[in-house]
């Protein structure tokens, strides 16, 4: 199960208990108060509805434009092909530097926190997840204007998205087998990197999902970790792949850690 899957499921369990316990209190002061309550809620909340469902209509309009720009770039031979051999032909916004901190214990024992810092695409908006698997999350959005999307805007909307892997299982699986065996089991592309703390990168199967990532271990205890970009099929051999994962590429080869 992917972190947006987990995402989903407890935001599901605590809406409906939430809402339970809402109930119960309601009633429970005034029944006939909390019944024109509920209507006048309902009645907000298609409003909201309404507008929200216009403005997302016109935000996927520009997005359909780019995405139909980037598609007629394809190639023919399929998923196997090395990810430098695809053209970039759309443009990206310029990269600005994404810092963070790992919070990992030292070898004495002592608690330890690492400044880390990457590049990253302008094309990827800030987003956030409460899943503990991911340590970054940025949807990719070229077409937004904010500075911040919601990761249900990713999720709905089929939004490709970057993060830093600590601790998914797919990642943390294909890490492992590259340390034991120097490969990864059904890789649809693998290639060993050399000189960086990055061990590999590869293009994988993620669920419903293609990923492509760099294999890594970072801090001084986070093992089988990666610096990854999800996205459906559909952008699969298109230009807007190439953009994803010349936006990886940047962010693996400009990772440092401040170790002291």
């Amino acid at each position: 199960m992917g972190f947006f899957d987990k995402l989903r499921e407890v935001t599901g369990a605590v809406s409906k208990v939430t809402g339970a316990a809402r109930n119960i209190a309601g009633f429970a002061e005034d029944p006939e108060r909390e019944i024109a309550r509920t209507a006048e809620n309902a009645a907000h909340y298609a409003a909201d509805r309404a507008v929200h469902t216009a403005v997302n209509k016109a935000e996927n309009a520009v997005a359909d434009k780019i995405e139909g720009a980037l598609g007629q770039n394809t190639v023919t031979s399929g998923s196997q092909t090395d990810p430098s051999s695809i053209q970039q032909r759309m443009p990206m916004k310029p990269s600005r530097e994404i810092k963070g901190i790992i919070y990992d214990t030292a070898p004495n024992g002592s608690d330890a926190e690492i400044p880390y810092s990457f590049r990253l695409s302008g094309d990827f908006v800030e987003s956030e997840s409460h899943a503990a698997e991911c340590d970054q999350l940025y949807g990719y959005a070229p077409e937004w204007t904010e500075d911040f999307i919601g990761d249900d805007e990713i999720v709905n909307g089929g939004k490709p998205y970057f993060f830093i892997s600590c601790g998914d299982d797919k990642v943390y699986k294909a890490v492992e087998s590259f340390k034991k065996t120097g490969s990864i089991p059904g890789a649809m592309y693998f290639e060993r990197v050399n000189g960086s703390q990055m061990l590999f990168k590869a293009k994988i199967a993620y669920f419903d999902s293609v990923m492509y990532f760099y294999g890594c271990d970072r801090g001084y205890s986070w093992k089988n970790t990666g610096i990854c970009v999800v996205y459906k099929k559909k952008y699969a051999g298109t230009a807007a792949e190439a953009n994803l994962i010349a936006a990886v590429d940047e962010a693996a080869m400009s990772y440092t850690e401040n170790r002291q």
